[in-house]
């Protein structure tokens, strides 16, 4: 018999690198340190460099696109142009229509001199009396010519970057005598920002630079269509996208075998996100197949779920404690942590982990499982 004093100090023990994994998320740190930050870039007698670390320390751990972009404004505010466009892409990419999301690219396109900046729509955010005034920002040259040109943009599209897509070829077009493609390529990037009016006159230039007819008239058309659109709508975040508040349900399990047994867990977990996140549950499963019937039943328990997103992709690291009651003759009561990685499809998320038991009659024994949340 193993023993029961030695599983719960080894189960306590863990208490504290969960909690450090959640202890950044807290919604009330989270308020502290942003009103800190904001502070500071508004205090004309604050130092730029300690403004911009602390920015990269909060907004590395948010999960709000709107922090996201505000952090891509503030790099800009200070001229870190590149670094600028890389996190506007990634808020664009979580928060589309997020209309605070639409101004920090409205600001910094306009930087850039892209004339799209003045078409696409935003809301000022709430810490804002008026938009910061951003210097004039640039790429850093060194493009090779045309086809290296088209092999990073075309890089920069397939990764949905869009913004820097934009920006990279209103800095080159009109470089090259043959620059047709570029206005065509650029015409993609704007109308993939929602700035239709301003895709349509790269489309425009396009066709001023085609000489033959083949091209132009599918052109004509495509800029036709751009003008007929109407333009896009964008509110305080997009309520679909967002996890905070949600709800979740989840259904999966596992299959191992053991000697002659083929042993299975089918698990379920219903609960809410308290932030963007964090979620908690409570859980209900059923274990089976074990040759010795004390092993099989009803599981119950409690779980509270990270997660930390990876980039630009929709793949997030997660760490899950659980407590939980299993079926066993003795040792009935395990605590089990579990790494993973999930893939986010906006209205759920595959998930695969790898269960630890810290006590329990299985201690010890890693197990591999998967399934799929759907949030609502």
């Amino acid at each position: 018999m193993k023993n029961p004093g030695r599983r719960k100090i080894f189960a306590f023990s863990a208490l504290p690198l969960f909690l450090v994994f959640f202890a950044p998320f807290s919604p009330a740190k989270e308020d502290a340190v942003l009103k800190e930050v904001r502070a500071a870039v508004l205090n004309p007698a604050s130092s730029a460099s300690d403004t911009v670390l602390k920015y990269s320390e909060f907004s590395g751990k948010a999960a709000d696109p709107a922090v996201t972009g505000e952090y891509a404004y503030i790099l800009g505010y200070y001229g870190l142009a590149e670094e600028a466009l890389y996190h506007i892409d990634r808020a664009l990419i979580a928060g589309p229509y997020d209309c605070r999301v639409r101004f920090y690219l409205s600001g910094l396109l306009s930087a850039f001199g892209v004339p799209a900046g003045a078409e696409i729509s935003g809301c000022l955010p709430d810490w804002l009396k008026e938009p910061l005034k951003l210097p004039a920002l640039k790429i850093k040259p060194g493009l090779a010519g045309p086809e290296e040109l088209f092999d990073r943009a075309g890089l920069l599209m397939a990764q949905k970057r869009y913004a820097e897509a934009a920006v990279l070829f209103a800095a080159n077009c009109g470089k090259e005598a043959d620059n047709r493609r570029c206005y065509g390529g650029y015409a993609i990037a704007l109308e993939k920002l929602g700035a239709y009016k301003a895709a349509a006159a790269a489309v425009e230039k396009d066709i001023s630079l085609s000489s033959g007819e083949e091209h132009k008239k599918p052109a004509e058309t495509y800029k036709e269509e751009l003008l007929a659109r109407p333009s896009p709508v964008y509110g305080e975040g997009s309520p679909k996208k967002r996890l905070k508040g949600r709800y979740l349900a989840y259904l999966g399990g596992s299959v191992t075998h053991f000697g002659s047994s083929t042993l299975y867990n089918l698990n379920s977990r219903a609960g809410k996100f308290i932030t963007e996140k964090l979620d908690v549950s409570a859980d209900f499963g059923w274990s089976g197949g074990n040759e010795d019937p004390d092993y099989n039943g009803f599981t119950l328990g409690l779980t509270a779920r990270g997660n930390a997103s990876l980039g630009h992709s929709a793949f997030s690291v997660t760490l899950a404690g659980k407590a939980e009651r299993i079926p066993a003759p003795e040792d009935n009561f395990s605590f089990i942590i579990s790494p993973g990685l999930s893939y986010f499809t906006g209205g759920g998320s595959v998930d695969v982990y790898l269960d630890l038991p810290l006590s329990g009659a299985y201690e010890g024994s890693p197990v591999v499982a998967a399934g799929y949340t759907v949030y609502f």
